[in-house]
């Protein structure tokens, strides 16, 4: 059941019809030629169970071409006119071949330029070395990037808690189609901001991103002045997206990051002193410790260390260049919010 058909010698595609168009081509195919671009046979054009125009077979013969869902049909459509929209040239269920002679069609194929995408919508379960073998086919056979949309089926085809740079993102149903869980938003929105740009792989080595270093008060445990201290540093892209963080300690780059970028006496006007860390002689071990602004003393303020919070009334802001040699940070998707 594919979106495109040939009508008289031209091809079409059943996404560029209003439904007024659609409507006048079922009163007129008969008197026509409509037929199938996956096999010539004569075409029917149809409307799914939820609004979606598409070809069907007149008459089912010996064509090769799988059956699809209305689901996958209409994810299909939602992608196709999205590519549009976005100004790229769009043709579903598009035939190629790699250089070895493997064929395949894919579900949407865009193309801009000399720039080419394609998205497949893959309904039914796949493994992960299936997903990465069709991606490299069409990879071989020139083609830029491949995004995957998956049928979310309760975790069954995610791998929690490990990023993949492989473009692919499950969705499940809504009252008002699909959403992509990963980012709670509407598909439709998806699939737009993928062709506007606000899907990421981030972050990436040399990437500007935007630092808060939180703080808390305490009061210093010699002269019981009171100071801010240094409790966590969070570390967000430029479009605003969360990339995580560390607890402020010896053991983590919360100290190199905030010396290498935020100056002392900037620190200084949000009531923090010297970043510095004690070695207890007799439990030989080293903590953390900030010095005091009244006494100059330094003391490591472990009764309050990691009370840690979000509160960006309560930070210190700043931007740095991402080395993950310095900091290393788990790369992930990051879909960003329209701009206002």
């Amino acid at each position: 059941m594919p979106l495109r058909a040939t009508l008289d010698g031209s091809p079409i595609q059943s996404f560029n019809y209003s439904s007024n168009e659609w409507g006048q081509l079922k009163d007129s195919y008969k008197s026509r030629t409509l037929t199938m671009a996956c096999c010539g046979h004569k075409a029917i054009p149809k409307t799914s169970k939820l609004g979606t125009q598409y070809f069907a077979h007149a008459r089912r013969g010996e064509c090769t071409s799988a059956p699809e869902t209305a689901d996958h049909l209409k994810l299909k459509t939602i992608v196709a006119k999205a590519g549009e929209d976005a100004g790229w040239q769009v043709t579903t269920e598009f035939e190629g071949v790699t250089p070895s002679g493997d064929k395949w069609v894919a579900d949407v194929y865009c193309q801009r330029g000399d720039k080419s995408m394609v998205f497949e919508v893959q309904w039914s379960h796949q493994s992960e070395s299936e997903y990465i073998r069709r991606t490299e086919k069409y990879i071989a056979s020139g083609i830029n990037r491949v995004a995957w949309l998956y049928r979310d089926r309760v975790n069954r085809d995610r791998l929690l808690d490990q990023p993949d740079s492989l473009p692919k993102f499950g969705f499940i149903p809504s009252d008002n189609g699909y959403v992509v869980p990963d980012f709670d938003v509407d598909i439709v929105e998806f699939v737009e901001g993928m062709f506007a740009g606000r899907l990421k792989w981030a972050p990436k080595k040399g990437e500007t991103l935007d630092a808060f270093a939180f703080y808390n008060n305490s009061l210093c445990l010699k002269c019981g002045g009171l100071n801010h201290y240094v409790c966590a540093l969070e570390m967000y892209s430029q479009s605003g997206v969360s990339l995580g963080g560390e607890l402020y300690g010896l053991y983590s780059s919360a100290q190199e990051v905030i010396e290498a970028n935020v100056s002392q006496e900037r620190l200084l006007e949000y009531g923090i002193g010297s970043l510095d860390h004690i070695y207890d002689k007799r439990g030989d071990y080293a903590y953390m410790a900030h010095g005091c602004l009244h006494c100059k003393g330094v003391r490591c303020n472990h009764t309050y260390r990691y009370d840690a919070h979000s509160d960006i009334s309560r930070s210190v802001p700043f931007t740095f260049r991402y080395r993950p040699e310095i900091l290393p940070l788990r790369p992930k998707w990051c879909f960003s919010k329209p701009p206002a």
